[in-house]
């Protein structure tokens, strides 16, 4: 691999991973015995460089398998419909929750930045301790719920009922200051 290589791979040789660049987050799934013969080997082009290769062949695996979920991830997508209309319905106004599938969330309905950002400190109270749920607070004033892929129904309605209590302690919490 002496100078300038191009590498024009097509696409059933590669798996994308991650969407920021054009080679960003790829798996070669051959090659690395020319790779290997100049002293190469395959990187990740993101947050993640120099990951080991072992990583990306786990990301692969997990890409393989991921087909076989799909019919449980839409059962239970209809189900976290169900849960985070009742956790909207128990935050009085104050979040608005989107989502699909098993990735779900909710956001602060509060037109000033600092506002929503207060309101996650009250719902990280809520949510802490007896509360006993943990979703991802995201920078922007609100939360995000992403289960294992394996999650049952019983696990994701739990979930919900704690964290519907949990929004609706910050709701009360939130309206009362106003």
């Amino acid at each position: 691999m002496k100078g300038l290589i191009t590498l024009v791979l097509p696409p059933r040789l590669i798996h994308r991973v991650k969407l920021t660049s054009q080679l960003s987050g790829v798996i070669v799934r051959r090659g690395a015995r020319l790779l290997g013969a100049e002293a190469r080997s395959v990187l990740q082009g993101h947050t993640y460089a120099g990951s080991s290769t072992r990583a990306l062949m786990a990301g692969q695996a997990v890409l393989e398998e991921i087909g076989e979920w799909a019919e449980h991830v839409a059962d239970m997508g209809e189900v976290c419909r169900e849960v985070f209309t009742e956790v909207e319905e128990m935050s009085q106004g104050t979040i608005k929750c989107h989502g699909q599938g098993m990735m779900w969330g909710g956001l602060f309905q509060f037109e000033e930045v600092g506002r929503r950002l207060a309101a996650n400190v009250v719902l990280k109270k809520h949510c802490a301790g007896d509360g006993g749920v943990v979703p991802y607070f995201v920078p922007a004033g609100g939360f995000m719920v992403t289960p294992p892929l394996d999650t049952d129904e019983m696990a994701v309605r739990e979930m919900g009922r704690r964290l519907g209590l949990a929004v609706k302690a910050t709701a009360e919490e939130l309206l009362a200051e106003a």
